[in-house]
């Protein structure tokens, strides 16, 4: 063999070996393919769709913001919301004819313009478009599903339902916002907390939100939705919803509250009203407005912790608190007044003659003198006057747990010269918000405790256990209790026989003090410009509720106890009757007669006399009907607050009472 012939079948065994192992690698990949084939079924999908993992956040419910009385003010409601794929559509015609559904039921779709930016979407094979601004509860999703199903039905062939799906939302809702904006606030579109206990209580109110993992198509773009493309999801931590804030607002002497004031500013033409109601011993905020309200939320402002006013008189209780708590007078000390006293070069009048003379401590206080009170004040150590402003808490925050809370700073001690602490001790010459002044007051007659004004009353869980109460906070005595007791007393004598008297309830003890302050402007005191006050306190023996009203530059009268002791005691006498307080005195008369038509004994609840009672705007007994009986009585001519189901336990008003359209009223239903 030539060594031709051998390099010939040298290289045709070559080409053999060559080709046996093409053959086996050949072999080899279809062996695997149809082991994928077969025996993985999804390969092919996965192929044309690659999958990969992805994390989904599974949102939290915020939690609600409830008054002490069960009336959520603030609430996260459930919604729906829709979302499409547009590449499932067929073509432009389905894609209207759908569109045309949602529209059916939403009815401020805009739909040419929607059905362009799903085909456009389509076109561009996009699988994600979600309606813009438009939520559905679960009756408008179940509208939508039927006209989907009766679509399919008349058009099975051109018309499918696997391009829509919903996904999970929440919307904040506030229940009559303005009445309350200033003490709830509101979240902005990230759904924060920006002012008021929404801003305060954030991280308490938020929640957790969960989360999921599992694999779906690359083509599934938005991971935080369940698109129809998935293969498996697995929940790894479940969203924990937020907690609840309970406040100690009650919602009907808040209305109570709100209304007043309202009726004052418009009748005063006030520059601003401003109301609290506090209980005594605690320190809990039962009711706190303010008037005008805010024409949108970028201008709300909660002004009775914000802002700052000159007190006038009623600062005076605390003047003569500090020097009886030093032991410089007594309620029956002597003090001598020729109606004007100078001190530098300035003379300081009283207000009248009636203080005018040689007079005891509590006769000056009762008709609200100013020499008095300055001789009083030069009776302590400037120092000691000085250093009780901050133990009253002047200077400081009060500490309500509510944000943006404002505070004026003390005067350097270097600056309390003579004339300033003369103008002090009655009320002038000092910058406080109406908190502070209400915390300061209640100081003098709850036994001299400084006690932290709250705003919320206990944090719940989503659960319904409860994460927190909150506790008094009892900053330290600033006066004793006998030196308080002394306080008490005088006040109480200002309304039996003082500038109070306007305040007077039949069978009642009640404590008070007015207040009448001229505004200072940038040259000095404004004529004509005041501030109008009133504090008052009851049972006076011993306090319950600690009530401060103020109205900012009334036009016409603008004495105290001509503008701010009558909204006073309508919010007293609400109260009163609300919470049932029994008389301190045997006699007792009606509290407003022209509000108390007939004994509620006379009354029954049998449905004829329900309706004649609402036809003549007289309260009827409502207890023990049911809630669907009440829809049945004509009661949506008023504003009716209903908590709880079944019968009516409690009502407010009380039977008998004299009611027109529009009035609130508060059931509680078990």
């Amino acid at each position: 063999m030539s060594k031709l012939d051998r390099w010939f079948l040298k290289e045709k065994n070559r080409k053999k070996i060559y080709f046996t192992f093409f053959l086996l690698f050949l072999f080899l990949i279809i062996v695997r393919l149809f082991f994928l084939q077969i025996l993985h079924k999804d390969f092919s999908f996965n192929v044309i769709n690659p999958i990969r993992s992805y994390v989904k956040e599974i949102r939290a419910k915020r939690g609600s913001i409830i008054t002490s009385d069960n009336l959520e003010l603030a609430v996260d409601l459930e919604y729906q919301g829709i979302v499409v794929d547009p590449t499932l559509f067929k073509d432009r015609e389905e894609i209207e004819k759908f569109v045309n559904i949602i529209n059916k039921v939403i009815k401020n779709i805009k739909i040419e313009e929607t059905v362009d930016k799903i085909f456009e979407l389509k076109e561009k094979n996009k699988k994600y478009y979600e309606f813009k601004n438009v939520l559905i509860n679960v009756d408008q999703k179940d509208q939508i599903d039927e006209l989907i199903k009766e679509a399919r039905k008349n058009d099975r062939e051109t018309f499918n339902a696997r391009f829509v799906y919903f996904t999970r939302k929440f919307k904040r809702e506030y229940i009559n916002s303005s009445v309350f904006e200033t003490i709830v606030g509101f979240i902005n579109k990230e759904e924060k907390g920006v002012y008021g206990v929404e801003h305060k209580y954030d991280e308490m109110l938020k929640g957790e939100n969960g989360q999921a993992t599992g694999t779906a198509p690359f083509s599934a773009s938005l991971a935080e939705y369940t698109l129809p493309y998935l293969i498996d999801e697995k929940i790894v931590k479940n969203a924990k919803d937020g907690n609840d804030i309970v406040l100690t607002i009650d919602s009907l002497l808040q209305y109570s509250l709100d209304d007043i004031l309202k009726d004052a500013h418009e009748k005063f033409e006030a520059t601003t009203t401003m109301g609290i109601v506090m209980e005594s011993d605690t320190g809990k905020i039962v009711a706190m407005s303010s008037y005008p309200k805010a024409s949108n939320r970028a201008e709300i402002k909660n002004h009775n912790i914000t802002s700052l006013f000159e007190p006038g008189s009623i600062f005076k209780p605390l003047t003569v608190a500090m020097a009886m708590n030093e032991g410089l007078i007594n309620e029956n000390t002597l003090i001598h007044s020729e109606g004007y006293i100078k001190v530098k070069n300035r003379i300081i009048r009283d207000h009248d003659d009636s203080t005018k003379g040689t007079l005891p401590v509590s006769k000056i206080m009762v008709n609200s003198g100013n020499v008095g009170l300055v001789k009083i004040s030069q009776m302590m150590n400037p120092e000691t006057f000085y250093n009780y402003l901050p133990k009253f808490g002047l200077g400081e925050k009060t500490g309500i747990d509510i944000s943006y809370e404002t505070v004026s700073s003390l005067i350097n001690p270097k600056d309390f010269t003579e004339v300033r602490r003369s103008n002090v001790s009655f009320g002038q010459g000092i910058n406080m918000t109406q908190l502070q002044m209400l915390v300061a007051l209640n100081a003098t007659i709850n036994g001299g405790e400084l006690i932290t004004p709250q705003i919320v009353e206990k944090i719940v869980g989503s659960d319904g256990k409860i994460v927190k109460n909150f506790e008094i906070h009892n900053k330290g005595k600033v006066i004793n209790e006998n030196v308080s007791a002394k306080i008490r007393k005088i006040l109480e004598e200002v309304v039996s026989s003082g500038t109070g008297r306007g305040i007077k309830l039949d069978g009642y003890r009640i404590g008070g003090k007015t207040g009448t302050a001229q505004k200072a402007g940038p040259k000095g005191y404004e004529a004509g410009k005041y501030f109008s006050s009133f504090f008052t306190f009851f049972p006076a023996d011993k306090p319950k509720y600690s009530i401060l009203i103020t109205v900012d530059e009334p036009h016409g009268q603008y004495y105290g106890a001509a503008v701010a002791l009558p909204l006073a005691r309508d919010i007293l006498d609400k109260i009163i009757k609300y919470k049932d307080v029994t008389p301190s005195e045997k006699v007792v008369q009606n509290i407003s007669a022209i509000e108390i038509a007939t004994p509620k004994e006379n009354r029954n609840n049998k449905i004829e006399n329900i309706k004649n009672d609402f036809s003549m705007d007289i309260m009827p007994n409502l207890i023990g009907v049911t809630k669907k009986n009440l829809l049945e009585l004509g009661i949506d001519r008023y504003s009716v607050f209903m908590t709880g189901n079944g019968k009516v336990v409690k009502q407010y008003p009380e039977a008998g009472s004299k009611i027109k359209v529009g009035d609130k009223i508060r059931l509680e239903l078990k």
